[in-house]
């Protein structure tokens, strides 16, 4: 089977923690977690993908779709049997509408706001 490519940046703590979260319940194995810095030692992703990829999560699912910030972690979810439960309901439009703004305003602000100490502001994902 196929995996999905969580691309995550490896310079914020915040991110690290989520990813070892995470693959501690992705029972099934189905996320493959690289970060930018390993991308970039194997091709070259442009500056604003770069950028973009520090701002917030990027996942590619299997047929190669895209999922950004919040709608990544609702795929995240979907694929970890524990956390299932959680994705279906991200998904429902109302909370989606509701998610994203806190996932934007978190990833924007989670060095000020003191929920992972993070070198310098580059906690940016």
């Amino acid at each position: 089977m196929k995996k999905s490519v969580v691309l995550y940046d490896e310079q914020c703590p915040l991110c690290i923690s989520t990813k070892k979260w995470v693959e501690r319940l992705d029972w099934n194995n189905r996320l493959l977690w690289l970060s930018l810095q390993q991308m970039e030692a194997h091709t070259d992703l442009g500056e604003r993908k770069k950028q973009d990829i520090r701002e917030q999560l990027h996942l590619y699912d299997p047929k190669r779709r895209e999922h950004v910030g919040f709608d990544a972690v609702t795929y995240i979810c979907k694929e970890c049997p524990l956390l299932y439960g959680f994705g279906k309901i991200f998904a429902w439009p109302a909370v989606r509408k509701a998610g994203i703004p806190v996932y934007r305003f978190i990833a924007d602000n989670r060095y000020r706001v003191g929920i992972h100490d993070c070198r310098d502001g580059a906690c940016s994902v």
